[in-house]
């Protein structure tokens, strides 16, 4: 039985910060970043800044379980993990995934502006 299917989206801010010292990524992570973004098991994105696209306030994941239709959102705020199960929530995060996913780099794309950037 294949493993999960992952597909996730990072935002540039996200690479550039850190809460320590202010620095970029480390060498070793960029690299475990150019990996992934190669890799065919994971679909990582990179939005870059300048990227079009909605507004990215809140993190959110989405489950869709392979052995039921049933699909589940978890919205991370900065006071609680909201949960949406009704179709109609999980469509709109559907939505929203798509158009970020639109404007972010994948497979060789991500890993050579990761390799260039940063």
């Amino acid at each position: 039985m294949p493993g999960p299917h992952i597909e996730l989206i990072m935002a540039e801010a996200a690479l550039a910060w850190s809460p320590s010292s202010g620095d970029q990524l480390w060498p070793e992570q960029r690299q475990h970043l150019i990996h992934t973004a190669t890799d065919r098991r994971v679909r990582l994105g990179v939005l870059p800044s300048a990227a079009s696209g909605p507004p990215r306030l809140n993190a959110f994941t989405i489950y869709d379980f392979t052995d039921t239709d049933e699909r589940l959102v978890v919205v991370e705020t900065f006071a609680a993990e909201l949960y949406h199960d009704d179709p109609r929530d999980v469509t709109v995060y559907t939505e929203i995934f798509d158009a970020l996913a639109a404007a972010a780099l994948f497979d060789e794309d991500a890993a050579r502006f990761l390799r260039d950037r940063y």
